[in-house]
C-alpha cells in the first residue's frame, strides 16, 4: 500500500489507535490478558491494519511531561497494531529513564504515536531539519534515534548531539559522515 493511503488510514483511525495504546496500559495494570482484551475490543483495527507494517514510537505524557517513550524504527511484528501494543507496554513499563506507570497515574496519561516512514541515508547534513526529520545515527552495533519536532531541539547540531549521546557515541563534528552512518526519517504523528 502506498504511503499516502497508509497516512490517510492512520489519520482516519487516530482516535482509536491512541485509545488502543492507552487501554493496553490499563489491561496490563489490571493483569488482564493483553492480546485477548485487545483483540476483543479492537478487532476492527487488526482487520484494517493487518497488512501494514511500520515501526512506531509510543510516547506517554502526564501534564505534558514525558513519562515514557519506546519504539521501533523498523517493524518487528506482523502488523502495526501489534507494534503499537508492544511499544505501548515497553514505553509505559520498560523505559529505563522512568519508573513504571502506576494505576494512580493512569487517568492522567496522554499518548502520542509516531509512525516511522521514508528512512533514507543522508550524504550532507544540510538535508537535515530537526522540525521535519528525525535522525538515526549508526556506528558498528551502536544506534541512536531521535524523533523530529521535539520542543527545544531546534538545531541540527543539538539533534545530532542528542542522537549520538543516545547511541553512546562521541559527537565529533569534523568527521560525522565519514565515521558514522546518518539517516533521516519522517513521521506520521497522531
Amino acid at each position: 500500500m502506498e504511503i499516502d493511503k497508509i497516512k490517510e488510514k492512520i489519520l482516519n483511525y487516530s482516535k482509536e489507535l491512541k485509545q488502543l495504546a492507552l487501554e493496553v496500559v490499563y489491561f496490563k495494570l489490571n493483569n488482564l490478558n493483553l492480546l485477548n482484551e485487545s483483540r476483543k475490543r479492537y478487532n476492527f483495527l487488526f482487520n484494517e491494519f493487518k497488512d501494514i507494517k511500520l515501526g512506531c514510537f509510543v510516547s506517554f505524557y502526564i501534564e505534558n511531561n514525558l513519562r515514557g517513550c519506546v519504539g521501533t524504527v523498523e517493524p518487528v511484528f506482523d502488523n502495526v497494531i501489534l507494534e503499537i501494543i508492544n511499544n505501548s507496554i515497553s514505553s509505559a513499563f520498560k523505559d529505563p529513564r522512568f519508573d513504571p506507570i502506576s494505576l494512580e497515574e493512569y487517568p492522567y496519561l496522554q499518548v502520542k504515536i509516531d509512525f516511522i516512514i521514508n528512512i533514507e541515508k543522508i550524504s550532507s547534513l544540510d538535508s537535515l531539519d530537526p522540525k521535519k526529520y528525525g535522525v538515526i545515527v549508526k556506528k558498528e552495533n551502536k544506534r541512536g534515534v531521535l524523533l523530529p519536532d521535539i520542543p527545544n531541539i531546534d538545531t541540527i547540531q543539538k539533534q545530532l548531539e542528542i542522537a549520538f549521546n543516545k547511541a553512546g557515541l562521541k559527537y565529533n563534528k569534523e568527521n560525522l559522515l565519514k565515521e558514522n552512518e546518518i539517516y533521516r526519517f519522517e513521521v506520521i504523528r497522531i
